[in-house]
């Protein structure tokens, strides 16, 4: 009996269940978890906004789509920084859509790809109408997107083969 076979028998996994979910493109890390107010999250766009409709939008959201960007954490070292190796999917909602596409015209950046580039997410509270508000707040960051390019390129230029 195969390993899988064995699975199916003791924990009673669905034939059907399992080629569902093996259909559905979901990040290695699952669902980014957004920032709280005070906090921050750096991150690097590993492939471009997808739309997303789903029968759990319009049941437990009431919206008919969204959409999601696939990121990869980026955190500061003393030597520069790190990438994460696990992806997440990153949901984008009304204002960091407003703040992603303000950031980028103001860096005349809006009309390329995001993929490669590096944009630091914050939580803030607004009040509006009497009412507290989570907002997330994007900035891009240059200076990190074109270090972890050299870095990608000096490690590319590693990667050669030496001839002696």
């Amino acid at each position: 009996m195969s390993w899988y076979e064995e699975m199916k028998e003791v924990y009673s996994l669905e034939e059907g269940k399992v080629e569902r979910a093996a259909k559905v493109d979901v990040a290695s890390g699952g669902r980014l978890t957004m920032p709280e107010p005070g906090e921050e999250v750096l991150v690097m766009f590993t492939k471009e906004l997808v739309k997303v409709e789903s029968e759990k939008l319009r049941e437990v959201y009431n919206i008919e789509e969204t959409m999601f960007a696939r990121v990869k954490i980026v955190k500061k070292t003393a030597a520069g920084y790190d990438v994460s190796v696990a992806e997440y999917d990153m949901p984008v909602g009304k204002s960091l859509a407003f703040n992603l596409a303000a950031t980028c015209k103001k860096h005349g950046i809006l009309e390329e790809s995001l993929v490669g580039k590096v944009f630091l997410i914050t939580a803030n509270i607004v009040e509006r109408d009497g009412r507290k508000q989570k907002m997330y707040r994007v900035a891009y960051k240059p200076d990190v997107t074109n270090a972890l390019a050299s870095d990608a390129t000096a490690a590319e230029e590693f990667d050669e083969e030496i001839e002696l």
